[in-house]
């Protein structure tokens, strides 16, 4: 986790670059009022290891995001782009046959899946150089947190996994079918299909595991000393401590795809709005369009 100074100085100018860049997409991939947002499914790992959902950051002064292909339908395909934070520069990474899904940025590096590899994990350097698959990885959720990969394996179950990028170690760490997985200060966050849908957290080596809450749950993020996710059954958006307690909901927004945190601003997809991006305190306060 980076500085906190650092995170302070670079914040309004992040906000700013956001607000940026969401205009540039809608000009350059010209999306109607009556589609999709077309920014999709983004995950920042170098700058504080918890946003996640609308770009990714890296230490040398670029965001990292990915836009559907017609502005309409995943299907068709996400391609991944990094743009400085001034606007100045963007570069396509990806290649044209790619579907991106979850970009995480660690290090020198770029996570992703590949929808149109039959959701294989690629990485490639941040520059888009050196793309290569990783260790026969399928999956459909993962994080990376100081040269681990942790991941659903999509070849035994969805059982939790975790893998050292440089000896190769692979460890299984649950008989579980894991979704939405979240790495923060050496806790794994994730949804338990196998008990209703709820929340767990364990030790990143895989002990402590732990149930947080009750509610059918999905689409979540941890963010400071809360997890902010989607009550399945409620349609809504809420939020949960760490430890279990203080479970309140904060929007009746059917909050989808990406829950990012900027600031005291949580940003997310309303997929009640045709998917486009809103904001709100992280109390629950200002809800903004």
């Amino acid at each position: 986790m980076k500085d906190t100074k650092l995170l302070r100085i670079l914040m309004p100018v992040i906000i700013c670059a956001i607000a940026v860049l969401i205009a540039a997409v809608m000009i350059n991939f010209e999306p109607s009022r009556s589609t999709p947002s077309n920014i999709y499914e983004v995950k920042v790992g170098a700058l504080n290891g918890s946003l996640s959902g609308l770009a990714a950051v890296d230490d040398s002064g670029w965001l990292y995001f990915s836009v559907i292909a017609d502005g309409k339908n995943h299907a068709s395909g996400s391609m991944l782009y990094r743009e400085r934070l001034d606007g100045t520069e963007r570069e396509k990474l990806s290649r044209d046959d790619e579907n991106v899904h979850g970009i995480v940025v660690d290090g020198e590096w770029i996570y992703y899946v590949d929808g149109s590899d039959r959701y294989k994990l690629y990485r490639m350097r941040l520059d888009g150089r050196n793309r290569e698959h990783i260790n026969n990885i399928r999956t459909t959720s993962f994080d990376v947190k100081d040269g681990w990969i942790y991941f659903s394996d999509t070849n035994n179950n969805y059982y939790l996994y975790r893998f050292n990028t440089e000896n190769k170690l692979i460890e299984q760490l649950n008989e579980e079918e894991t979704s939405f997985i979240t790495v923060v200060d050496n806790w794994i966050y994730y949804q338990n299909e196998c008990d209703n849908f709820t929340i767990y957290k364990m030790r990143t080596d895989g002990t402590e595991r732990t149930q947080i809450n009750q509610n059918r749950s999905s689409y979540m993020n941890v963010i400071d000393d809360w997890i902010y996710y989607r009550n399945i059954d409620e349609n809504a958006l809420y939020r949960i401590r760490i430890d279990g307690n203080g479970n309140e909901k904060i929007s009746s927004d059917a909050a989808k795809y990406s829950i990012n945190a900027i600031d005291d601003w949580i940003f997310y997809s309303n997929e009640e709005d045709n998917r486009y991006m809103y904001r709100i305190r992280t109390d629950g306060t200002e809800r903004k369009e």
